[in-house]
């Protein structure tokens, strides 16, 4: 049963919406056992994966490259107007006129979140990613306990509705299910713009106070396997006190409302590039810094880190193999050949955390097969507009368990089968 709820105005600001999104204060321990709380899980299902409602089997290498490559463009250009908008405006990202959309479309689905909502639960599939951010230009008003909301995103979606609470229904790792109260979320009733999405709604990882994060004590991690594989079907995200903070540390920075870790360097093998540490620093008018993003398939390099990368990898593969412009991307590092052939024994490329913690990228992570011939680098430089910013994309994740201690400012990285947290 779907109740409306009386909530200030100004909340309207701090929501994540579009046909059901955000979740208020929880307990989510399992009363029953203080030792160690629940796990409140929901299943990831990439995009491309037979579990998604968009996957085609007969899609080509290239159809699937474009789509990835395009989602990332999207990404890219969030974030060129979110850096954009802090460089004309420094400060508002304290203040919530300094908000930006989430991405609706297809275009931006990476991962889907497996969820059940209502009494009786009903089966949905919401968008996931932490990159996005809450919506700005956002309007709402209250009369006679009733709420709604206005809220325009990111690429241009509109979207109207109803302020209601509701009841989602967690799995646990041990097969069981918590039913869990929901005391704010969005019932869109009209929605105008370019979203053609298969998806019932998005669901809003951002960093601000009535952030699902928030409500759930801080705490998240999200792990996933090969995102080549069609049929992988142990990608996890997990929430609270029950998620899992495992591995190596490095400090979270989340003042930017982004998820910034510190990268130190980069190493290829055993050689670390002589890359000037600086190049990967926040600076004081918020251009620059390294972000965390599953909603971008490549990952991004500040130009001073990208250069010296790209002139390690070509030095190495250069000698046996055939570099050519790929047509379709021109400015992407590109060979003749396949992954799995021509790059064994490639050295591991680490990106160097801050505190010791490393994220090490295999030849699956580092490069991508663009055709059934041409693979390409899967990282790209950061331009003008994005302040030197770079970006750590899901390709880059693989194979990773990555969790945020958000009010401990703490991120950890620990490479896993995601199969094992299940147990």
């Amino acid at each position: 049963m779907v109740t409306t709820t009386t909530w200030p105005r100004s909340l309207f600001m701090l929501l994540s919406i579009a046909q059901i999104i955000t979740l208020s204060s929880i307990n989510p321990t399992n009363a029953s056992d203080t030792s160690k709380p629940q796990r409140l899980t929901a299943k990831l299902i990439h995009r491309n994966s037979i579990f998604s409602p968009y996957y085609n089997p007969n899609a080509t290498v290239w159809e699937l490259n474009q789509e990835a490559l395009n989602r990332s463009r999207e990404h890219m250009r969030y974030y060129q107007y979110r850096m954009t908008a802090l460089r004309e405006n420094v400060g508002l990202l304290d203040s919530s006129d300094m908000t930006l959309g989430l991405i609706t479309s297809d275009a931006g689905v990476i991962f889907l979140a497996s969820m059940s909502i209502g009494q009786p639960p009903i089966p949905q599939l919401l968008i996931v990613d932490t990159g996005s951010q809450i919506c700005g230009n956002t309007s709402g008003e209250c009369s006679q306990g009733k709420c709604t909301f206005n809220i325009t995103y990111f690429d241009g979606t509109s979207v109207l509705g109803n302020i209601a609470s509701e009841q989602l229904l967690f799995e646990t790792t041990d097969g069981g299910k918590i039913p869990v109260p929901i005391h704010v979320f969005g019932c869109a009733n009209t929605i105008s713009g370019p979203s053609n999405s298969q998806e019932s709604g998005l669901l809003g990882l951002g960093l601000s106070r009535f952030s699902l994060i928030r409500q759930l004590g801080g705490k998240l991690s999200h792990c996933f396997g090969d995102i080549h594989d069609p049929k992988y079907e142990h990608n996890m995200l997990v929430f609270g006190e029950g998620a899992v903070l495992e591995g190596d540390v490095t400090p979270l920075d989340t003042s930017r409302r982004l998820y910034s870790v510190s990268m130190e360097g980069i190493s290829v093998g055993d050689e670390k590039l002589n890359i000037d540490p600086s190049i990967f620093k926040s600076q004081t008018l918020g251009d620059g810094g390294v972000v965390i993003d599953t909603g971008s398939t490549f990952s991004v390099l500040a130009k001073g880190g990208y250069e010296l990368l790209h002139e390690k990898v070509q030095s190495v593969l250069d000698p046996s193999l055939q570099r050519i412009t790929y047509s379709q991307e021109p400015g992407l590092l590109c060979y003749k050949g396949q992954v799995d052939w021509e790059l064994t024994g490639f050295p591991a490329v680490s990106f160097h955390l801050a505190q010791g913690a490393d994220i090490v990228l295999d030849t699956s992570s580092m490069f991508r097969q663009m055709e059934s011939d041409i693979f390409c680098m899967a990282i790209e430089p950061s331009n003008d507009e994005m302040s030197n910013l770079s970006i750590i994309g899901n390709l880059a994740l693989q194979s990773y368990n990555v969790g945020y201690d958000i009010d401990g400012g703490k991120m950890y990285v620990q490479r896993i089968d995601c199969e094992l947290l299940h147990s």
